[in-house]
Formats: C-alpha cells, structure tokens, sequence
C-alpha cells in the first residue's frame, strides 16, 4: 500500500497524511468492506481501490474535523463495496459456468458452442420468470435440479410422501413451461 501512495503525484505533506489516515482507519475500512463482501482479497481490493479514491481527495479530506473524515471514510469504502458488488453481479450474468450445465447426458466432448449458449439463454428466463412461480414449484425446481435431492429428500422437505413427489415435479414443471410461453420465450408448451 505504502508503493501506492509514494507512486502518486502529491505533496510530501499529502503523501504522509494518506499513509497516517491509512494507518489509523485501515481498520475500519476492512470492516465496512467486510460487511459486503467475504472474500479477503475482495476486501483488500476495495480498500486500496477506497484509498486511490481518497488520495483524489486529499486537501479536501485534510481540512476536515475527526469524525467527519471517519464517515467520509466509511462512505466511500461502501460506495467502493457496492460498485463492486453490482460489477460482479454483472459479470455473474453474463457469464456461463460450463461444469455446471446440464446437457441432458451429452457427453462434454461432443457438446457446441451452440448447446451452452442455448443453455445459458434457458437459465437467462428461467431466472425471469423465478419470481412468478409458487414457493413449492421453487423448492422442487432447485432442489432437484440445482441442489441434486432425492425424491425422498424432496418429501421430507415438502412434508409429503415421495410417491407424490414425481407429479408434484411434473406440475411444476408444466407451470414453469406456461409461464415460459406467457412470456413467448417459447413457442410449445410440450
């Protein structure tokens, strides 16, 4: 961190005032960044992107009164920390994890760049219509396709028998699909 601030343009008088305000909040900001974000290289990430930030600032965060800077501080990590978050979700979206596709039995090797993308774009509405879907159509759907429950596992989540399970799985299914064709994401309803 110390490189950083002896790389920037600045007065030696600004440069010795970031390094003594990073030392005395470093603290404090790792746990404002800690409250968003989990990852340590995350929260690391954010506070030296925080301090870059602040170095910007400098004669404006030097005539400042103690507790007026530590709120200026604590603001612009968080704001740092949710443009993070809003980066990563972004990222998130518009990217395909392929280990954890399903191409119903297709063997890795003989899959196309076509079989992702249209998997990636299923996912795409499912995630639209989620919302719209009754809670136990949610907890059946996840949970036999994302989570990978038995039917057992199913019914004793649901409280029901695990025969009943299969036709719960199929009316779910049809319900996803008509919401799906609502939407005209789809044409079929088969």
């Amino acid at each position: 961190m110390v490189t950083i601030v002896y790389a920037i343009r600045q007065e030696p008088d600004g440069k010795q005032f970031i390094l003594d305000m990073y030392e005395k909040y470093n603290s404090v900001m790792a746990s404002t960044a800690r409250k968003y974000i989990a990852s340590p290289n995350d929260v690391e990430d954010i506070v030296q992107e925080s301090l870059i930030k602040l170095m910007k600032k400098v004669g404006t965060l030097q005539s400042m009164e103690c507790c007026t800077l530590t709120a200026y501080i604590v603001a612009t990590v968080r704001n740092t920390a949710i443009n993070r978050l809003k980066s990563m979700a972004a990222e998130k979206k518009y990217s395909v994890d392929i280990e954890n596709l399903d191409f119903a039995g297709t063997p890795f090797e003989t899959q196309t760049l076509d079989d992702v993308l249209i998997c990636a774009e299923r996912k795409d509405f499912l995630s639209k219509i989620w919302p719209d879907l009754p809670q136990e159509d949610q907890m059946l759907l996840s949970g036999k396709y994302i989570l990978g429950y038995t039917d057992q596992e199913l019914a004793n989540l649901l409280g029901c028998r695990k025969g009943s399970i299969r036709m719960k799985l199929t009316r779910a299914r049809r319900r996803a699909l008509l919401r799906l064709s609502e939407r005209g994401v789809i044409n079929d309803k088969t």
